[in-house]
């Protein structure tokens, strides 16, 4: 966990604003279909953030809420439907803690279809509350924490909103190159190659060695440490790259996700956004998903408040609490240290660093 220094950190709301309007770079498409469940969304919406409260404390949580973050690609998207990043956002208004806690995509995990991959939660149900539904299930499995809300948007609205915000500047955690993006559109490119050359590299190759040797369906990414300025499409890139052997995987994944959350919130901070509640709410319907209404955003203010009050955090859950295992059907997937379903060191790991 890393707690972000004095004077480079970004204040609790300015961060939320930006995860609730930002979500976490995928998810619902706003049109569509799409525009229908949303609004059956906003007709149903989850209880106002004090009554949340209440019920944790209750329960025994303390005097917090959660908010998920999902993204899938959408549209256009090889597995558009599956969650391609999943955070999760925790707020303890009464001590003035904030977590922002990483979820890598290939955890294992129990869904009501089975056990699947935690990506592949949000692909169980009918409705985008069905499916939200299940995959804050699946979060609160890997983290024991309780999942209140949840927040999201598809890659094309993630650019847009960039954009919209005239870009962004990360601080970007580690030096990558990445020479196997891939480029849209030419997933099937035959390269030029013969039919006789793509069958003996089907004998010779195998997964992703296979599609290495595709070269023109890949393009390279790279960025050096430190403060870099960033339109959408660079955005987007740099938090789905995968394939650097400096910084490649879906851990590293986690950590470039948070940095451009951190990234947009600093943005919104700095054009005041945090006094147009309102109208960012209408702005985010057109972009975002979510189960938080008007009404419980403009509480959430009140509840929250002095920012500067806060002390802001990052977990990423990774190779200090994960092993990398084979499923039954032969996916390769992630479970807990301790053995496959067994997340009570990971509960534990969590709990200490947000006490």
């Amino acid at each position: 966990m890393k707690k972000l220094k004095d004077g480079k950190y970004l204040t609790l709301l300015g961060i939320y604003i930006g995860l609730f309007l930002a979500g976490v770079f995928g998810a619902l498409l706003f049109y569509g279909p799409a525009k229908q469940e949303a609004r059956q969304i906003s007709a149903q919406p989850a209880p106002h953030v004090s009554q949340t409260i209440e019920r944790n404390v209750e329960n025994g949580k303390g005097a917090v809420f959660t908010v998920l973050l999902l993204g899938h690609g959408g549209a256009g998207h090889s597995g558009g439907a599956l969650a391609d990043a999943i955070q999760l956002l925790f707020v303890a208004p009464t001590s003035k803690k904030a977590t922002l806690i990483s979820i890598p995509r290939d955890a294992w995990v129990s869904t009501p279809t089975g056990e699947a991959k935690i990506n592949k939660a949000f692909t169980v149900g009918q409705t985008v509350n069905e499916r939200a539904e299940s995959t804050k299930m699946a979060a609160a499995q890997v983290t024991g924490l309780p999942v209140d809300y949840f927040v999201s948007i598809d890659f094309s609205g993630f650019e847009r909103l960039v954009d919209q915000l005239g870009g962004i500047t990360v601080n970007v955690p580690r030096s990558f190159v990445d020479h196997f993006y891939p480029v849209r559109g030419k997933e099937n490119d035959t390269c030029g190659l013969s039919i006789d050359e793509i069958a003996q590299l089907h004998e010779t190759h195998t997964g992703f060695e296979l599609e290495k040797q595709f070269t023109c369906r890949y393009e390279s990414l790279k960025h050096e440490k430190g403060p870099t300025a960033m339109d959408g499409e660079a955005a987007l890139k740099f938090v789905r790259s995968r394939h650097s052997p400096e910084h490649g995987g879906d851990f590293a994944r986690g950590v470039r996700q948070q940095a451009v959350l951190l990234a947009i919130g600093e943005k919104l901070l700095s054009l005041r956004a945090l006094s147009r509640v309102d109208q960012l709410y209408e702005e985010a319907a057109k972009i975002v998903n979510t189960d938080l209404s008007l009404p419980a955003a403009q509480e959430l203010v009140n509840i929250l408040g002095e920012p500067s009050d806060y002390d802001i955090q990052t977990i990423s859950l990774g190779e200090n609490v994960f092993n990398l295992a084979t499923s039954g059907d032969g996916q390769s997937i992630l479970v807990p240290a301790a053995g496959p379903g067994r997340f009570g060191a990971i509960h534990e790991h969590i709990q200490k660093r947000i006490n």
